[in-house]
């Protein structure tokens, strides 16, 4: 699983973060986990939709961060199109920049069955760009 030489990750297994309170998989991992197999792909829109603070889940489960699944939600409901949600991304993306690795973001474009699903993806990278070089207005 790992470069013998770089002690890199090669194939590392996830466990998807947004599903039930941050401090609990926080807490779950480093019972079951402390020597850090785990990685955590980290979904703030979930938190967001369970009424969560998405920048909580940040002390306990920053080192294991191994990718970031960025879709937009209303606070306490469902999935939004990216950034016309509740989900933070300015901070959030400076609390990723500040990760000691790197983290891909996995941009999930929310579109209802009937819509241009290229536009949706469209505008939701154009709104990324926006966001990576002016986070905070």
């Amino acid at each position: 699983l790992r470069n013998p030489m770089t002690r890199r990750w090669i194939v590392r297994p996830l466990a998807q973060a947004g599903n039930e309170p941050a401090t609990e998989l926080a807490a779950f991992l480093r019972e079951h986990d402390p020597g850090g197999l785990f990685g955590v792909d980290l979904n703030p829109g979930r938190l967001v939709s369970r009424g969560e603070e998405a920048l909580a889940a940040f002390p306990g489960l920053s080192e294991r961060i191994a990718l970031a699944s960025i879709a937009d939600f209303f606070l306490g409901g469902g999935e939004a199109p990216f950034g016309e949600g509740d989900v933070p991304f300015g901070p959030l993306i400076i609390s990723f920049s500040a990760l000691s690795g790197t983290a891909p973001l996995a941009l999930l474009a929310a579109c209802t069955r009937e819509c241009d699903r290229k536009l949706a993806l469209r505008q939701s990278v154009e709104r990324l760009k926006k966001l990576r070089l002016r986070p905070v207005n």
